[in-house]
């Protein structure tokens, strides 16, 4: 740089010393010229020399000593430096050496100044702001621009326009005033996770609210982009007349669609509440008895479909309501156990332990709705998987007593659930790996038929005798 600065700083030197001895130098050379044109020379070109000296010198030292990194200065701001400069350069040498007031030039320069800032006002505060966050934007960053709803990946970034792509392939140009008239977000990569969240309105917190709102989230986590770490939470936000606002966030990878995560969390958190009996909105009320959330709950289970209604009234009465924290563990793999499970509200984790692996292994989940454990109340075997609390949780627990009666009595109810157990142990020792490769019908008439022994050797009891002719 040195290097580059020692060429203007010789040049001034010398111009200086044109200016202060020219005259001098005019006649130790020898030239024979008149005394007006020696005049000249000394007092006015030797002079705009020098001016003109100094502005290039200053101007090579901002380029090179202030702006040392010069492809980080925009362009247009250098032109405008230099201008400047040696604008200041010429109004020295009209005012100082042609002795001519400079008040004219400067009203001119004000007026045009003025007319093209007028005319060009949309230019410059593109301009401007380009100026102002050309530091906080690079190619390949992924940002949002929340007023216009417009998110994409910056193409190229220019000092009037902003050039993204869209998640649809579509190419915008946008002008850089909108990125100082509105909030960006810029997330830098589009494969780095985002916070994202939900609203929901219901009436007054419970915590059955909380707990739904929680398992309906992470029922849907862990596909789709959907994280499910950092975890979700749900929190109030606001109190209106219309009822409480619940906000739900949760995270999703850069590259996933805003639109389709939303989606998923919506449908499974609405479909969690309808399970509850809680409403969307305040003019329902906010929950259902609990006899009829249970019927309710009960009728949407395909395993109680061929019940009639006085039997599911009876059968919903008598069950026991268990309620399970965060974390704990309902059945574990390998235990006894006489009873199954009907989730009412929450969200519990399915992990069993494979042969030669020490730790558990997470092979699914059940939701709101769901039952299990149907295998240990109906035939008295040992847990097949052990099921953990993904969120507080609150079941009804089905046990002997509950049961024996509707099977006794209920022919149809029999079948039903026969028919229904196999097939849920059919997908299950597929999934697993572990059942042959056979036709599917008979698979499940063959795994019904053993039900149907074991049934009738845990119950101890006829009820079965007729179904088992057949």
């Amino acid at each position: 740089m040195l290097k580059q600065l020692g060429v203007p700083f010789l040049l001034l030197i010398f111009l200086m010393y044109l200016a202060i001895s020219g005259d001098n130098v005019i006649n130790s050379l020898g030239i024979d010229l008149s005394h007006q044109s020696q005049n000249i020379l000394s007092n006015y070109f030797f002079q705009i020399c020098l001016w003109l000296g100094w502005a290039w010198f200053i101007e090579r030292f901002i380029m090179l000593f202030l702006w040392k990194n010069q492809d980080s200065v925009h362009k247009l701001v250098k032109i405008i430096v230099t201008a400047i400069i040696f604008f200041i350069a010429i109004l020295g040498i009209v005012n100082i050496v042609f002795e001519q007031s400079v008040t004219g030039i400067l009203i001119g320069a004000a007026i045009i100044t003025f007319m093209l800032a007028f005319i060009l006002q949309s230019l410059l505060q593109d301009i401007v702001t380009s100026l102002a966050i050309r530091h906080s934007y690079q190619v390949d960053d992924w940002i949002m621009l929340k007023h216009d709803h417009i998110e994409g990946c910056i193409v190229k970034f220019s000092w009037r326009t902003l050039l993204i792509k869209t998640r649809d392939g579509s190419q915008l140009l946008i002008p850089n005033r909108r990125l100082g008239e509105h909030i960006v977000i810029n997330y830098k990569k589009h494969d780095l996770p985002r916070r994202q969240s939900i609203t929901i309105t219901l009436d007054f917190p419970t915590e059955r609210i909380f707990r739904t709102l929680l398992a309906g989230t992470k029922a849907v986590l862990g596909k789709n982009n959907l994280l499910e770490e950092p975890g979700p939470k749900i929190m109030l936000s606001d109190a209106t007349s219309s009822g409480m606002k619940y906000l739900i966030y949760y995270w999703i990878n850069g590259n996933a669609e805003p639109e389709f995560a939303r989606h998923l969390i919506l449908k499974s958190v609405i479909e969690h509440l309808q399970i509850a009996g809680l409403f969307i909105t305040s003019s329902h009320q906010a929950t259902q008895s609990s006899l009829e959330s249970r019927v309710k709950l009960l009728a949407q289970i395909p395993l109680f479909s061929a019940l009639e209604q006085d039997e599911l009234n009876h059968f919903a009465m008598h069950l026991q309501e268990r309620l399970y924290q965060e974390g704990n563990s309902i059945v574990k793999q390998g235990a006894a156990g006489q009873t199954m499970f009907i989730v009412a509200e929450g969200l519990l984790y399915i992990f069993t332990e494979l042969e030669k692996k020490e730790n558990k292994v997470k092979v699914g989940q059940i939701i709101s709705g769901q039952f299990f454990g149907e295998m240990s109340l109906l035939t008295g075997q040992a847990r097949s998987a052990t099921v953990i609390a993904a969120t507080d949780t609150i079941v009804y627990e089905v046990s002997k007593d509950n049961i024996s009666p509707l099977l006794s009595n209920n022919k149809k109810f029999s079948e039903t659930i026969s028919k229904i157990v196999a097939d849920r142990r059919l997908s299950t020792l597929q999934t697993l790996a572990t059942s042959a490769q056979v036709e599917k019908g008979a698979k499940n008439e063959d795994i019904a038929k053993q039900i149907l022994d074991k049934m009738r050797v845990s119950f101890k009891s006829s009820f079965l005798s007729d179904l088992q002719q057949k």
